[in-house]
């Protein structure tokens, strides 16, 4: 067990290189940002992105989620067919990417109007949906290394494109001023060199061909799952609908950049071990002691999320006083529900563990769909009250009915024996310490962060007290201390 532990944090490690730069463009460009783009600009892009990536979903038609299975499971010892499978995700997902996308620029005007009462962002819209396009090419390709477990050439590609952007959105950002134009074409040029530097050498190593039985494998193994995202999409995007209506741009800007924030726990942790999660389940589910492997992975995920999410929660109102200008303030406000959402989140994948060993992916799309109108039953009540704070603890309320109910049902097939008492443990000390670092209230940020950063460390000794680290974990910690201090 040991052994698989240290291989899904090794590949989670290398992993979260690439999140970090996948997702970082938008954080570590924060200061300039908050600089050159308004509360309301801020506001469109989240708006923008919010119409448009539920259609991203589409593109794929779900085959994407089978090429996992397929690649590992039905054809493991066969290359010829291996090829097959990424062929046919690659022209599938090309020509369903080309229709939607036609689909967004003729409608562009149309959705401007909708959602903006306004046909000025149109132009917005189509290079929204250009952007899209790509990122769904893109995408493609970088699962076919994640599958391959390549992770060192996987990550790669992101950084490459993490650089490209950056510099983009300096260029066109300051130097020439485009605004929100800017950040969406720096996107495409981006993605789009990605894509060629990682399209071309893919075509040339797996010389990809195209099957319609593989399709039609792949894609009833994948359109329960496509359909459920396209309704967990509507779910994670509700807020800003909503968010948009009834309160206006300028407080959705808000609600994005503490949105930022508190998906850094995404980018740092939950997708890099996502990324790592798929292949490693599928490779270790034969093995005798696999559902032990998976229980204490998932206790090792918690710990590890939940503390990054901790740490970002109980700064992130020194953070966003350091880093944005003064309009941007309030934004800190939401960062804690929005951590704690996708600390959630990530445990989806593992709850759904059962459904996906036993190809019963069926029920995905119905708790889905359940959490869906939870969602947005909690949207229509807490946003008028509460604005964008409401929308967060909606966020966070709905994303928890997933694990829940994917666990209730999974274990009809497969009973992994979760660490319950070690998981509660580990969620009471981190509400703990949360709670006495929101008693800190200095003048200065800085001083702040440093009194705050005291009281996180001591979660590890919060931990000890609760009884939660067992003795075969000190064990080892002592023997690293004493190898160390040779």
């Amino acid at each position: 067990m040991l052994a698989h532990l240290i291989r899904v944090a090794k590949t989670s490690a290398v992993y979260s290189l690439g999140s970090l730069a996948e997702k970082g463009i938008g954080f570590f460009l924060v200061p300039m940002y908050t600089r050159y783009l308004t509360p309301e600009d801020y506001g469109v892009l989240a708006m923008l992105g919010a119409v448009v990536a539920p259609m991203a979903v589409i593109a794929g038609l779900g085959v994407s989620s089978g090429l996992t299975m397929s690649y590992n499971q039905e054809y493991d010892d066969n290359e010829q067919e291996r090829r097959r499978a990424v062929g046919t995700v690659l022209a599938i997902t090309a020509i369903s990417g080309t229709a939607l996308l036609a689909v967004i620029l003729i409608l562009s005007t149309t959705f401007s109007n909708l959602f903006f009462s306004t046909p000025i962002y149109s132009t917005c819209f189509k290079l929204m949906g250009i952007a899209m396009f790509l990122e769904t090419l893109l995408a493609v390709g970088l699962l076919v290394l994640r599958i391959q477990e390549r992770a060192v050439r996987y990550v790669s590609v992101v950084l490459f494109k993490f650089v490209v952007g950056i510099g983009l959105n300096i260029l066109l950002l300051v130097g020439f001023k485009w605004g929100i134009q800017g950040v969406l074409v720096s996107a495409i040029i981006s993605s789009l060199l990605a894509w060629l530097y990682i399209g071309i050498k893919l075509t040339w190593e797996i010389k990809p061909k195209v099957s319609l039985m593989q399709f039609k494998i792949m894609f009833l193994f994948g359109f329960p799952i496509m359909f459920s995202g396209i309704i967990h999409q509507v779910m994670s995007l509700s807020d800003r609908y909503f968010i948009q209506f009834m309160v206006g741009s300028t407080e959705l800007g808000l609600y994005s950049l503490g949105s930022r924030f508190g998906m850094i726990v995404s980018a740092l942790v939950i997708m890099p071990f996502i990324l790592a999660w798929g292949p490693f389940a599928w490779a270790v589910y034969r093995e005798p002691n696999a559902l032990e492997t998976y229980a204490r992975t998932t206790t090792y995920y918690l710990l590890v999320a939940g503390g990054v999410a901790l740490v970002i929660s109980a700064l992130a109102r020194e953070a966003i006083q350091i880093m944005a200008t003064p309009d941007f303030y309030s934004a800190y406000r939401v960062v804690p529900f929005i951590a704690l959402a996708w600390v959630i989140h990530g445990l989806v994948n593992m709850a759904a563990l059962g459904m996906a060993l036993a190809k019963k992916t069926w029920w995905m799309p119905i708790i889905v769909a359940i959490a869906t109108v939870t969602n947005l039953g909690l949207n229509f009540l807490l946003v008028p009250m509460w604005g964008m704070v409401g929308a967060a603890i909606a966020t966070a309320v709905a994303f928890s009915i997933l694990p829940t109910g994917l666990v209730l049902v999974s274990r009809r097939y497969i009973k992994v024996p979760y660490e319950w008492a070690r998981l509660s443990k580990i969620a009471l000390s981190i509400g703990v310490v949360f709670g006495i670092t929101q008693l800190v209230n200095m003048d200065a940020a800085y001083i702040n962060a440093i009194i705050k950063g005291m009281i996180l460390l001591t979660l590890p000794v919060v931990l000890y007290i609760t009884g939660f680290f067992q003795q075969d974990e000190l064990q080892k910690v002592k023997d690293r201390i004493r190898r160390t201090m040779k």
